[in-house]
């Protein structure tokens, strides 16, 4: 942390570096509650656009173009043709991976509901069986039982 910082003043040399974990963990706090308020907004709630590659794939390609010329104008360079249609490529790749993730947590969340409603199911059957009140005092099981069962061995000669 310290790295590249002189020392020449040695009393106060802690505070530059404890201002800036301070502001990134702020950020990072600000990044938290926005995400945050945003899943409750349901902002990113479950569309028919992730499950659809059609949909997906020109929305991902779109956005390949527009970062991959904004990189290569970045570098000072210019984007080439065959760049372009690896950017394709790659959206396509991308929609069909993020399609099929997208089907496969809608089954496991269809399976979630399911499975929830068994346990609800099995779960209110078993409390009709087991009885309320349990005693498991083991003081109490020895009434019950009666002291005369704990008596102790006779002792090895």
């Amino acid at each position: 942390m310290l790295a590249g910082r002189t020392m020449a003043d040695g009393h106060h040399a802690w505070l530059a570096p404890t201002f800036e974990i301070s502001v990134a963990v702020l950020i990072a706090l600000c990044l938290a509650l926005a995400g945050s308020a945003l899943m409750r907004a349901r902002v990113m709630a479950r569309v028919g656009v992730e499950r659809s590659l059609t949909a997906l794939w020109p929305r991902l390609a779109v956005a390949q173009f527009v970062l991959f010329t904004g990189m290569e104008r970045a570098e000072g360079t210019h984007a080439t043709l065959l760049g372009y249609a690896v950017q394709v490529a790659v959206a396509f790749v991308a929609a069909l991976v993020l399609s099929l993730f997208a089907r496969l947590l809608a089954r496991c969340i269809d399976s979630a509901h399911e499975a929830g409603r068994y346990f609800e199911r099995l779960f209110a059957e078993v409390a009709t069986i087991i009885p309320r009140r349990a005693v498991w005092c083991p003081g109490t099981l020895a009434v019950q039982i009666g002291s005369h069962r704990f008596v102790r061995p006779p002792p090895h000669s």
